[in-house]
């Protein structure tokens, strides 16, 4: 099973306790955590078996709290969330 496949599993599953939207951020943020190369939006969507309006709506929450960056349409993690682990380390 890939990284990616993993990720999906763990973001369906009906009886992880939690919310579903929530799921979906983590989904993305894992999956760019951990690709070696930036991700175009759809590929992202496929990838996690979201569609592409809910993927492109969390992509931009993340790009403007600077959690993603996204460079000639495809997205990486951005600085703003190794920042934000920083201060959690402290």
């Amino acid at each position: 099973m890939s990284d990616a496949t993993e990720i999906v599993v763990n973001a369906v599953v009906p009886e992880r306790k939690g919310s579903p939207p929530t799921d979906r951020v983590i989904a993305i943020v894992e999956l760019l955590a951990r690709s070696r190369e930036p991700m175009l939006h759809r590929v992202i969507a496929e990838r996690l078996r979201l569609s592409k309006s809910t993927t492109w709506q969390i992509l931009t929450s993340l790009e403007r709290a600077g959690w993603v960056s996204k460079r000639d349409a495809r997205y990486s993690i951005g600085d703003g969330l190794a920042t934000t682990v920083a201060h959690a380390r402290r």
